[in-house]
């Protein structure tokens, strides 16, 4: 039961992270954005680090961070392109069958899952993609989509990235779950922001300063507090679980967005939330 409590934690805090930098992109650029959030993130592992008082793990642990930063900042970059030249209700289901990477991860180390469990994860695989759906863009009056192939070419690139983000902090955290979110957001804030200094005078639109770094900041411990929740739910419990779990973060985001912004839920998420919650529950279950 603690790693489910500790990946629904995980998928909480990423979907909610997701929520709040998306406002905050409709006022900066993403790199900036991205900046801020990386920063935060680094700032408050590093904290966590040191109260927690963690051994620091081996130097493969350490790496395996770092890679993941760089292919989280890849997954991301080739998802919000996908997002810009396609349809979102095409694209998020497409990036969301990343999961099925940690779980094949898990049942070739030996994982085990009953049939129950098994009808459970597939509940909320297919929770989480009819969630993630949105309404049909033309019928909203919205610019279709002009190149599905790229689009989802690139969605498939993000699923890859994504999964392959879920085995990895599994991985790097079996000694330490800090050191190596501190590794992973140190390589981000550091790709991210050469990028910001090598294109600064191309960046569109306002520069946050002052305060209005402070929500930035915070959406990135947002983001080490889901990462950190994953590692401990991942040493906890199987992986072919937990990461599937943790994969509800769009549910979260999408909930977010009724309360706060009053965007409208179609009937298909309605159903996806429940399905999704349902597999829940039938994991935990078992």
């Amino acid at each position: 039961m603690l790693p489910i409590a500790l990946a629904l934690a995980s998928a909480i805090s990423w979907g909610a992270g997701d929520f709040l930098g998306g406002l905050q992109t409709r006022r900066f650029a993403v790199p900036l954005v991205l900046v801020g959030t990386s920063l935060g993130g680094l700032l408050f592992a590093l904290v966590m680090a040191g109260v927690s008082r963690q051994v620091v793990p081996p130097n493969t642990d350490l790496l395996l961070g770092a890679i993941c930063g760089v292919v989280g900042l890849i997954a991301l970059g080739a998802f919000y392109q996908a997002l810009a030249i396609g349809t979102m209700s095409i694209v998020a289901p497409v990036s969301a069958s990343g999961t099925s990477i940690p779980v094949i991860w898990g049942l070739a180390n030996g994982e085990t899952l009953s049939a129950l469990a098994f009808g459970g994860l597939i509940s909320v695989v297919i929770g989480v993609m009819l969630a993630s759906r949105e309404q049909d863009a033309a019928a909203e009056g919205r610019p279709v989509a002009i190149n599905h192939r790229a689009s989802i070419l690139l969605a498939l690139v993000a699923a890859a990235g994504f999964g392959a983000i879920y085995v990895m902090i599994a991985e790097a955290t079996a000694v330490s779950e800090f050191w190596p979110i501190v590794a992973l957001k140190a390589t981000s804030f550091a790709a991210i922001g050469l990028l910001v200094i090598g294109f600064w005078s191309r960046i569109p639109g306002e520069r946050p300063s002052g305060r209005l770094w402070l929500p930035l900041l915070f959406v990135g411990t947002l983001d080490v507090t889901a990462n950190a929740t994953y590692a401990f739910a991942s040493q906890e419990g199987p992986i072919a679980i937990v990461a599937v779990i943790a994969s509800m973060f769009p549910i979260t985001t999408v909930l977010l967005a009724h309360r706060f912004l009053g965007e409208r839920i179609a009937r298909s998420q309605k159903i996806g939330v429940a399905i999704a919650l349902l597999g829940v529950v039938v994991l935990a279950s078992t």
